[in-house]
């Protein structure tokens, strides 16, 4: 029930395409400068789609020729399914490698997808894990000679750090110095990536096809377009930094998440706290039985507490779950969060898992009617799926639920992908489960809170986190 709640997106009702490419108003391209306000030329727009275009847009070409000289061959020599499996693994590596290499929404693509390697099938692991791998690493940071339009109202004194300690799709992460002599991160909007992201909007287009043969029966056109319809909103560094306070805020009374203090801002640049902390990616990738290794529990547990309880504690969700942007101190006593770029209102989908989960795993009918009156009501279900059939579509592998902790692994949620990678097993979900726009970053938060916890290979209490998003709810 987890892993096909998570990776059966269901029938989405998307915006139309010009809101999808989100061209801004001319009053907000005068809002953000006049550096940024040739962005919006219908000329400079067209060259950026065909130059990105050009990347992406190779990608399907090169995979449609393997899969027909593959079909060929296998033809004449036999071994479909090994040539199969070939031709799909060929096509993962070129399209993590092209969405790697390039900024802007085809890297942000990548990096959302590469949360899901533990789901990648076992005959596939190793070609698949060298692919994605390459996506959760430091886009390249470009010098910060060419970030001075963005960086321009920065207050007199602030010293910034010319080496970047971060690089990524949107923009890179630079050490400061406030004027006050605080230590502080410096998050910066890269010059020219609005009018990079409305072009990605529609080159990306061309990857639902590809996609869909590398993550077969996933509706990959369904994750491109909520994908691109959220991007737009990464760019507004203002809307960005007021959730970062408000989550601030909300968490100030728990010692066990920490959200850095934003000291300033301007609609290219984020100031805020600095943190010392560590990256759930060194912990990911640390040795067994290491001190970082250690870790590994406590960052899951707390990730998991921050996904789950942000509906119920302030109506909204954290929809960026990378590695790189939750960060564990040395001892285990906190977690930091980072990137509120990707913030939304709930929608209901926290309360409404958790009741399904903890109905199916006790077997308890009257609150398993319950949860199917809940989907029905929300219309997340097609009229004809009654009780019966609301458990068959969700229940996989009940384990996670059985103690009181759960250690989440690589090979469990690949053991548990199946209907993911069986393209009938998933249209038939598609159909009968209906989940609405609005509530795909929900999905999406806790989707890749899980995820990471299966890439940490975290011994968590998850039945005991969902109760309480119940009883908090109630």
């Amino acid at each position: 029930m987890l892993i096909d709640l998570k990776l059966n997106l269901g029938t989405v009702n998307f915006m139309s395409d010009n809101e999808k490419i989100g061209f801004e108003s001319e009053e907000t391209r005068s809002e953000k400068g006049p550096s940024k306000a040739w962005e919006g030329s219908n000329a400079s727009l067209a060259i950026e789609v065909v130059k990105r275009l050009s990347q992406v847009g190779a990608i399907p070409v090169a995979a449609l020729y393997r899969a027909g000289t593959g079909f060929v061959a296998s033809g004449i020599s036999g071994g479909s399914e090994e040539r199969r499996n070939a031709n799909q693994a060929k096509s993962a590596e070129m399209l993590f490698e092209v969405l790697g290499s390039m900024r802007g929404g085809a890297a942000k693509l990548g990096q959302a997808l590469s949360v899901f390697e533990p789901a990648v099938p076992q005959q596939l692991i190793g070609p698949y894990r060298q692919a994605l791998s390459k996506l959760q690493e430091q886009i390249p940071p470009i010098p910060v000679e060419a970030l001075k339009s963005s960086l321009a109202g920065l207050p007199a004194g602030v010293v910034v750090d010319p080496v970047s300690v971060a690089a990524a799709s949107l923009g890179q992460v630079h050490r400061g110095t406030w004027f006050d002599g605080r230590e502080v991160a410096v998050k910066i909007q890269y010059p020219g990536i609005g009018r990079m992201v409305r072009a990605d909007a529609i080159a990306l287009r061309a990857l639902g096809p590809i996609m869909e043969a590398v993550f077969p029966g996933s509706k990959a056109m369904n994750v491109v377009d909520e994908h691109v319809r959220h991007l737009q909103r990464e760019l507004d560094y203002d809307a960005e930094a007021r959730s970062q306070r408000r989550f601030a805020k909300a968490w100030s009374g728990y010692d066990g998440i920490i959200i850095p203090e934003v000291i300033w801002n301007s609609p290219t640049v984020i100031v805020t706290e600095w943190s010392d902390s560590i990256s759930l990616r060194e912990v990911i990738s640390s040795e067994p039985n290491s001190e970082l290794s250690k870790l590994r529990d406590r960052a899951g547990s707390l990730l998991l507490e921050f996904t789950l309880r942000n509906p119920e504690l302030l109506g909204y969700v954290h929809g960026d779950p990378h590695p790189g942007n939750f960060r564990i101190s040395s001892d285990g006593s906190s977690l930091t969060v980072l990137d509120f770029g990707a913030v939304g209102e709930e929608d209901g989908f926290t309360e409404l898992f958790a009741m399904a989960a903890l109905a199916l795993d006790s077997g308890d009918e009257e609150a398993l009617i319950v949860a199917h009156e809940r989907w029905m009501r929300k219309g997340w279900l097609d009229p004809s799926v009654d009780t019966t059939r609301f458990a068959e579509l969700l229940r996989t592998d009940s384990s996670p639920m059985k103690e009181d902790t759960f250690a989440f692994s690589r090979d469990w949620m690949n053991s548990q992908a199946s209907k993911w990678w069986s393209p009938s097993a998933s249209m038939e979900a598609a159909s009968l489960v209906r989940m609405p726009a609005a509530a795909l970053l929900e999905h999406r938060a806790l989707t890749g809170a899980l995820a990471l916890c299966c890439q940490l290979e975290a011994e968590v209490p998850l039945r005991g986190l969902l109760m309480d998003v119940i009883s908090n709810r109630r």
